[in-house]
């Protein structure tokens, strides 16, 4: 029965798939922009003061999607991304993996990433998915306080009145 309830429930899954990409089609340069305002107000950084623009997540789509958006939208170059990289210090010994994950990912070289940073104090326990979590990226754009800051009146003028 769960065999047949896991088959069922992949293929809504893929019904669904091919729905959604009939129904997007090409997403155009505005819907883009739009897409990746909706981001930034959710995984981005908001102070009204100094600062780069960021976007954080696990999800590598969600980061690939916010560097198209940098780039498409506001001209970002790719040597202009200094990405970091947050997980467990359980995960030291995956530090090469883990780095290796994300260039090949994201398709930035290696000296562009600023560093792994190791956080301390979590579980000690392996979870299931030990070796297939590549931890939680930031993706900064270096020099890019106004960019932020024009990232924020776009989210502004999107906001309810």
């Amino acid at each position: 029965m769960q065999k047949k309830n896991k088959q069922k429930r992949l293929d809504q899954l893929s019904k669904y798939e091919k729905e959604g990409e009939l129904e997007i089609n090409a997403i155009t340069k505005r819907d883009l922009l739009m897409l990746g305002i909706g981001l930034y107000w959710g995984e981005g950084t908001k102070s009204n003061y100094g600062g780069p623009a960021v976007i954080t997540n696990s999800d590598p789509n969600v980061i690939l999607l916010a560097m198209r958006w940098f780039q498409e939208n506001f001209g970002v170059a790719v040597k202009d991304f200094r990405p970091y990289i947050y997980i467990s210090e359980i995960h030291k010994e995956r530090e090469e993996d883990i780095m290796n994950f994300w260039v090949g990912t994201l398709k930035i070289p290696k000296k562009q990433f600023l560093r792994i940073i190791f956080l301390k104090n979590r579980p000690k326990k392996k979870y299931e998915n030990y070796d297939s979590y590549y931890g939680i990226l930031s993706l900064r754009v270096r020099r890019s306080t106004n960019l932020k800051y024009k990232i924020l009146g776009l989210i502004k003028a999107c906001a309810p009145k």
